[in-house]
């Protein structure tokens, strides 16, 4: 994805970046291209995969069998439901009470702050979508917001 690795170039990291967008996003196959990368000589390979999907292929126990025989080297990161709710983390000023559910659900939100977005490759290279993200702090609203919901579940579990 070049836009991003255009946008990332602009600030100094000690490692190198290598985003893709997978062709297709069915989990095996992120997977095998993530086995793919790692084999290349990549020390650390991370892989975004959104949970509604797989929970609505009914493909979990599956999904768990592979994560448990992957290398420490390949590191899944699971959305729930989809990653676009972690763009939306960066437009909230706190996270409202509400549940999304589904990417619909969150895209309308999303829709909100980016009417235009789309889940494609092409709104990511055509788009300002990156440089949109990190408009008025976003980065860091995204991430105290991201803390807000987790200490909350770790709150509801502890009353459970």
């Amino acid at each position: 994805m070049d836009v991003f690795r255009l946008h990332t170039k602009k600030r100094r990291y000690s490692f190198s970046l290598k985003p893709d967008l997978p062709k297709h996003s069915d989990f095996q196959y992120i997977f095998k291209k993530t086995k793919e990368l790692h084999s290349q000589a990549y020390d650390l390979v991370f892989c975004v995969l959104d949970i509604d999907a797989i929970l609505r292929e009914r493909k979990f126990s599956t999904f768990q069998k592979i994560c448990n025989t992957l290398p420490e080297t390949i590191i899944p990161i699971v959305s729930n439901p989809c990653i676009e709710i972690w763009f939306v983390m960066h437009f909230l000023d706190a996270p409202q009470g509400g549940t999304y559910l589904s990417y619909s659900s969150i895209a309308r939100e999303l829709h909100r702050y980016m009417p235009h977005y789309t889940k494609t490759e092409a709104y990511f290279t055509e788009s300002n979508f990156f440089p949109t993200l990190e408009k008025k702090n976003g980065l860091e609203r995204a991430i105290r917001n991201a803390n807000h919901v987790l200490a909350n579940i770790d709150h509801q579990r502890d009353i459970a």
